[in-house]
Parts: structure tokens; C-alpha cells; sequence
């Protein structure tokens, strides 16, 4: 992809760039890092960190895995190499903190986040951030080029295209800050297990429009290629943009990284660099003068589609002023290109944009498709070109496989994304969230079947009848059978029907959230709260088993709020139909009940879970609770109650870590009691035990 340059230009550049490249050999003077003006960093507390061992390393910094022994969670600590160190201290110190301070500056769920730093008890520079664990894209794109199968089911094109996207995402956020990358690569891109995706490395970024400049523009270049001190190419800079190549630093800006972008999806399309296997000499020309070769002539054995190469293409311009002037523009292409639209470099033509068409409105395709071959049959009879017909037509299955693709690797994930906003209730988002699924997956049948709960639940029968006709699992038979029974308003239900739907909804699915959604609906309306009363209380006595031997006492505030204690009813486990009442006091001790996330919705102040299975309290967070019993429970985590702000009281067991935890987690708090006894009193008391734990 050449593009005419100034050949006089060029060898000007060029030679002042490998003088550059030898500047990198001469010694200077170290100093002292405490003498550099303007670090103005605090020293790190004695025990603060512990090492567990060394992550990677780079040109510049060397990681470490360590655990921080206040939060105990595990970090990454930066530090700079002793190579780095005798080359020029003082440049070192400053090129370290300023690459921790602009890290810290660009906050973004892509961008690392650096948590700390710092001066260590060596006297040097460090900084903390999040420990990510997973590969960076270098070596999956290299797993991939090797066959490894492993990699091959994980990272479908689909999935490249989604972390590239995040990572431009990302980029397209630092310079909305006014900050540009300038080492943008394959080996910066870290993705964790789970698909997140975390751009690190910012030791040669820039601020645009800022007093700070580098002194030496070569070392960036140098560093950029991973060029060592004795002169050993470990790398290549195949991802540099031109004017980098030719250290024109005046003219770095965020096309630069623009470009560095285009390369990464080249990297993506190909599964090899834009340049490698020649020297350093070499390299830079080649980039200099846009000597690489498209996508698709690199790597003839891979299918790579025309749309994503020719936006590569562009990205990469030797021109600064013919790439993408933004990242959003960047983005903007290849979401088209997922969403089934033609992309603005490929410039497609009106039989490309048909094809497309075609793709995206299956419903209509088989009817245009016949239209557009028996016209194309004839017309290449009339032609004698029977060849350009087929060939078409290949393609078109091609490319519509992969849309179909694309849609099935992306439903189950959506759903996942469903299935957590069910467990925080918020049922119309996950409503939406399933409906989008099956819209990708027309046979996904997990899918179908969500949505058909969730639209029952809310009263949307139409379109519950339409999901579980479409499921082919032998649950959707139960709940569309039970739907033909009960589907109707739920206030229209005597309370003897809404009984008998809650015992056959249980009977299939104890676990079932229809039943929260109907009793959220039936407790929030006009019936008088004795009358909803009532019908929890017989609908408590079906969902646990027909069990009607258990306590079940209520009284009402002046204010119509309810004081209600289940206390020793130990067959009691499933409380659902308590949804949406006007709860104030709740009393559920030596009960079976486990899961309390409906208790998210009452105006609790004063909650008994003593002796009761419960496991977290996550649920009662930022509550307005005064009392909190919670003795015999299996709370594993106290740091809940530190977000209730009007807690008075606390009783949990009388073992040492249980008090210990809480006293933690109250740190910040006075005039509460904890067993009855005041929490200073029981912070004197466990004094040197907290100081240790802290």
C-alpha cells in the first residue's frame, strides 16, 4: 500500500533517525530520585505491600504480583528496571511517574487503573494498579496463527472484532482527554478470562497542548520497537505510524494512534504483523513509504472480508490527512460491518449493498434471492458468463453464514447479561435483554424460554404464548399449559386461582421468579393490607410444602406499615409472596429462609435473621435499619453493614473474628452497641488484635 512521498524528505528524516537510534548508547550521570523537582510523591508505609512474585517485564519497568496487606486483594506493582536505571536515573524516575500519573489520569473500564503511587523504602518510584489475568492479543493472535484449537473456539473473528472495538473505545476516550498512546500494539492489549479488555503500557504517551515535552524523541521510537542498549532487535515497528518512523514528534497527534490502530486489525485479519523479518533499516522504509502489502494478498488462506480489509486499509494511510480523522469513525465501520451494513472505505457498489440487504432482512431474502438469481441466470446466459452468477451467489452464503454466526456466539453471552439482572429483579431489563436474544437466535431455546417467563410474569400473554411455542424444551410445554389456564390480569384472579398458579408455577420450577413478579403486582394494589395479608400468608403455607403449622403474627403501624415475626417456623424456607409489603420489622430467626433479596424493598428497621441459613445481607444495604440480629446466621461477609447508615445495634456471635470483622467494618462509626456492649469499649478491648489485622 505505497503512497508517493518527498524521497529528499524521506533520507533527511531517516539519517536523523538512526543518528537517534546511537544517542541510546552513551552514558550519563545518575541522580539521586529524591532530587527530581515536581515527583513531590509520598513515601509507601512500612508493610503496606507483600511481593508473591514477578508478572512480566518491558523496556522500561519490570511487574510484580503482590497483595495489599490492608485490603489482602492482589495488585500489580511497577517498578523500574535496573537497566533503564543506569542509562540516565533522573529521565527514568521522571518517564516513570509521569506515565503512572497520566494512567491514573484516564479512567475507563479499558484503560488499567492505577491505584497508587509512590516512593518505596529503596528510595525509588512505584506504582500500583489492577493485577489482570489472562493473555494480552500478541499471544492469542499467535495461538491462533499456530492452529491451536483451544484458541481457535475462544477467538472466532466475532471476538477479535469485540476487543478490538473495546480497545478503540478506550483509545477514543484518551484523546477526548487530550492524550494519545504512541505505542499502541498487540502486546499492550490485555484480555482476561472473561472478556474483559484493559489497555496497559502508557510510558510514551503524550498530552496534547501540555507544558511537559520529551527531551530525547528518538528513545520513544527506540522504545516503541524494544530496541535494547546493546543494539538486538527483540521486535519491529510494524505498528508505528510514519511520522513516528521518521521521529517527527512535532507532528504526532491522535492519528498517529490511529494508525497503530489500522495495524492491530491488520494483525486481526492476517494473523501477521504489517512488517516483519527485515532490519531495522528496512522496517522504517517500509513504513516510511507504506510498502506493506492488503490483508488479503499477505494471507491468501484466510477468509478476510473486503469491508473490514478496506477499512484496515484506510486507517493505515501513509497520509495522516486521508486515515480516520477519529476513532468514532473508526468504531462507527466496524460496527456497520457487524450489524450487516456496508462500510464507508470499502466504497461498495449497488450489487455489494443488495447483498447486504439481503442479509439483514432474512424474512424477505428467499423471495429477493430467487428474484436476483433467475434475473443474474439470465442475464449471464445472455452473456455467456455462467461463472459470475455462481460465484455471486458462493459469496453471498458466505457472508450470510457469518452474519448467522456472529448472531449465535453473541446470544448466550447477552443471556448471561439477562440472567444477572433477574437476580437483582430488575425484570424489565431483563425482559428486553431476553427478547434481544432470540432476535439474534431464532433457535435458541434457553432464550425463548426466558422471555416467555418474564412476559408472563408481566401480564404480556401475547407474547409469552408466542416464546414458549417457540422453545422446544419440555418446560415451555409446563409454563404454556399453566398460561392457557391463568392467562389473564392477575387482579382478576380469585385467591383460591392465584394459589393454585403459584403451587403448579412452584411444582415446575421452585426457583421460579413468576411468582415475585405477581405478588409485586397483587401487593401493590388497592386491596386493603389485611386482605394482602391474607393472601400471603396462605400463599407462604403452599410454597413451603403445605406446611400450615408455623408462626405467622402481624401487627400494623398507625402508619399502615407492618411488624411481622415468622420467628421458629423452621420449616419455613421460600417467602417470595412477602414481596412489596410495607414491612418495618421483620422477625425471621430459627427460620429455613435463605435467599432475603426481597427484603430490598421494604423499609426495614429492624431485622432478626439470628440462627437462620442466611449467607449475605447484600440485600439490606443503605436500608434505614436500627436493630440487626444476625447470631447463628452464615454470614460470610460483614462489610454490609457499613453502608447502613442508622444501624444502633448489632448482635452477632460472641467469637472473636465475628467481632473483629464487625468492629472492621464499623470502623468509621460511634454510639452503636454490639451485643449490648458499646463499640468503643470493644475497640479498647480488641485494640492490639485490630491493629494487626489492619
Amino acid at each position: 500500500m505505497p503512497e508517493d512521498i518527498n524521497n529528499k524528505d524521506f533520507e533527511n528524516a531517516f539519517s536523523d533517525t538512526v543518528d537517534g537510534f546511537a544517542d541510546l548508547f552513551n552514558e550519563v550521570e545518575m541522580s539521586d530520585v529524591s532530587s527530581i523537582a515536581g515527583l513531590a510523591l509520598s513515601t509507601q508505609p512500612a508493610g503496606k505491600y507483600t511481593v508473591i512474585g514477578k508478572v512480566d517485564e518491558g523496556g522500561m519497568k519490570q511487574i510484580l504480583e503482590i497483595e495489599d496487606t490492608d485490603t489482602t486483594r492482589t495488585l500489580a506493582m511497577a517498578l523500574i528496571k535496573e537497566k533503564a536505571k543506569k542509562e540516565n536515573k533522573e529521565k527514568a524516575a521522571e518517564r516513570f511517574v509521569y506515565e503512572a500519573r497520566i494512567t491514573a489520569l484516564l479512567q475507563h473500564p479499558n484503560i488499567v487503573p492505577v491505584h497508587d503511587i509512590g516512593i518505596n523504602n529503596d528510595g525509588e518510584p512505584y506504582f500500583t494498579m489492577k493485577l489482570i489475568q489472562g493473555d494480552n492479543l500478541k499471544k492469542i493472535l499467535h495461538k491462533l496463527q499456530t492452529g491451536d484449537q483451544k484458541y481457535i473456539q475462544k477467538y472466532p473473528l466475532t471476538e477479535l472484532l469485540t476487543v478490538f472495538l473495546k480497545t478503540c473505545e478506550a483509545i477514543a476516550y484518551a484523546h477526548s482527554k487530550d492524550v494519545i498512546h504512541l505505542d499502541m500494539k498487540p502486546d499492550n492489549i490485555q484480555v482476561s478470562d472473561y472478556g474483559e479488555v484493559l489497555i496497559v503500557d502508557w510510558g510514551l504517551a503524550k498530552v496534547l497542548h501540555a507544558p511537559f515535552e520529551e527531551n530525547n524523541d528518538f528513545t520513544e521510537v527506540i522504545d516503541s520497537v524494544d530496541l535494547t542498549l546493546d543494539g538486538f532487535i527483540k521486535g519491529t515497528p510494524g505498528f508505528m505510524a510514519p511520522e513516528q518512523a521518521m521521529g517527527l514528534n512535532q507532528e504526532k497527534n491522535t492519528l498517529t494512534d490511529i494508525y497503530s490502530l489500522g495495524a492491530i486489525l491488520y494483525n486481526i485479519l492476517t494473523l501477521t504483523k504489517p512488517l516483519e523479518d527485515d532490519t531495522i533499516e528496512e522496517l522504517c522504509s517500509k513504513t516510511i513509504q507504506g510498502d506493506i502489502p492488503p490483508p488479503r494478498e499477505r494471507n491468501p488462506d484466510r477468509y478476510i472480508p473486503s469491508a473490514l480489509e478496506a477499512v484496515c486499509l484506510k486507517a493505515m494511510r501513509v497520509d495522516p490527512a486521508k486515515r480516520y480523522q477519529k476513532v468514532d469513525m473508526l468504531i462507527s465501520e466496524i460496527n456497520a460491518y457487524i450489524s450487516g451494513f456496508s462500510t464507508k472505505a470499502e466504497e461498495a457498489s449497488p450489487f455489494t449493498e443488495l447483498k447486504l440487504l439481503i442479509s439483514r432482512h432474512k424474512a424477505i431474502a428467499s423471495l429477493v434471492a430467487l428474484g436476483l438469481i433467475i434475473s443474474l441466470v439470465f442475464v449471464a446466459k445472455l452473456q455467456k458468463n455462467q461463472t459470475v452468477i455462481l460465484n455471486t451467489v458462493s459469496k453471498l452464503k458466505e457472508e450470510r453464514k457469518e452474519r448467522i454466526n456472529i448472531s449465535q456466539l453473541a446470544a448466550p453471552k447477552i443471556l448471561t447479561e439477562a440472567l444477572q439482572f433477574i437476580d437483582v429483579m430488575d425484570f424489565d431489563t431483563a425482559r428486553d435483554t431476553a427478547r434481544l436474544c432470540t432476535e439474534l437466535d431464532e433457535t435458541f431455546d434457553e432464550a425463548w424460554l426466558e422471555l416467555g417467563k418474564l412476559s408472563f410474569a408481566n401480564e404480556e400473554f401475547d407474547q409469552a404464548l408466542k416464546a414458549f411455542r417457540k422453545c422446544q424444551l419440555k418446560s415451555a410445554g409446563q409454563y404454556l399449559s399453566v398460561l392457557k389456564q391463568y392467562g389473564t390480569n392477575f387482579h382478576n384472579l380469585a385467591d383460591e386461582q392465584v394459589l393454585q398458579l403459584i403451587e403448579e408455577l412452584n411444582l415446575i420450577d421452585p426457583e421460579d421468579y413468576i411468582t415475585i413478579q405477581i405478588f409485586q403486582k397483587l401487593n401493590s394494589s388497592e386491596k386493603s393490607i389485611t386482605q394482602k395479608v391474607s393472601l400471603v400468608s396462605k400463599a407462604l403455607e403452599v410454597l413451603n410444602s403445605g406446611e400450615s403449622d408455623f408462626n405467622f403474627t402481624c401487627h400494623f403501624t398507625p402508619e399502615g406499615e407492618i411488624k411481622l415475626s415468622m420467628r421458629g417456623s423452621w420449616k419455613i424456607q421460600n417467602i417470595k409472596p412477602l414481596i412489596g409489603l410495607p414491612i418495618k420489622e421483620i422477625k425471621l430467626n430459627d427460620t429455613s429462609v435463605q435467599d432475603i433479596r426481597i427484603l430490598q424493598s421494604m423499609p426495614l428497621t429492624q431485622v432478626d435473621l439470628s440462627y437462620a441459613p442466611v449467607k449475605s445481607i447484600d440485600s439490606l444495604k443503605n436500608k434505614p435499619i436500627k436493630d440487626l440480629l444476625i447470631r447463628g446466621s452464615r454470614i460470610t461477609s460483614m462489610e454490609s453493614i457499613s453502608f447502613m447508615e442508622n444501624l444502633s445495634s448489632i448482635e452477632v456471635d460472641e467469637n472473636t473474628s465475628a467481632i473483629l470483622e464487625t468492629l472492621l467494618a464499623l470502623e468509621n462509626s460511634n454510639d452503636i452497641f454490639i451485643n449490648k456492649v458499646a463499640i468503643e469499649k470493644l475497640r479498647h478491648k480488641y485494640r492490639s488484635k485490630l491493629l494487626q489485622l489492619r
